[in-house]
């Protein structure tokens, strides 16, 4: 307990000593220069989840749609368009790895452009979004490799590639046809 007391009013005590200087540090003013930042937080990140959560936990209805996907014969019961990205995700690599990998990187890239819209507006904490897998709500989640779950992500996916392009203006048909792809 003595060792986190120390710790702590060393860090308060850095803090209060640097907070001047580092207030007279300029922010940044390309958004290169965040966007290089904002993707190296989300490989590390996509780095940390794919070593945590690797190769997902399948439950009996990721088992039911898996041999769906490998046999390549669809029910209603589950959704087909799941089934399908998991036979061409089974095609680079087999079992339940390549759908987490695609589950995975759907996420950290919808906080990705989150994080991106943020840099635009000038935000100070623009990289923060990319933070928000590691909350529990979705860190407890984000390894099952069930519907319910790639439902919740490619519904993340579809508002983070819309509010992208909608506030860089450049939302058109083709992109907003593409979000709509997602959303089915």
């Amino acid at each position: 307990m003595e060792f986190l007391q120390k710790f702590a009013m060393n860090l308060l005590l850095l803090m209060f000593l640097f907070y001047p200087v580092y207030r007279k540090i300029p922010k940044p003013s390309l958004e290169s220069d965040h966007s290089k930042l904002t993707l190296l937080i989300a490989l590390a990140v996509l780095a940390v989840l794919i070593l945590a959560f690797y190769p997902g936990v399948m439950v009996y209805d990721s088992y039911e749609q898996y041999w769906q996907a490998i046999h390549f014969w669809f029910v209603d019961w589950h959704p087909p368009v799941m089934a399908l990205l998991w036979s061409a995700t089974d095609r680079i690599i087999k079992g339940s790895g390549g759908m987490l990998l695609l589950q995975l990187t759907s996420i950290v890239y919808s906080f990705y452009l989150l994080s991106r819209v943020a840099a635009r507006k000038d935000k100070k904490r623009y990289w923060l979004p990319l933070f928000a897998v590691f909350l529990p709500f979705v860190s407890c989640c984000i390894f099952f490799l069930i519907k319910d779950v790639s439902l919740a992500v490619s519904l993340l996916l579809a508002f983070s590639l819309w509010y992208f392009y909608r506030a860089a203006g450049k939302l058109n048909w083709p992109r907003m046809l593409l979000i709509l792809l997602i959303l089915f």
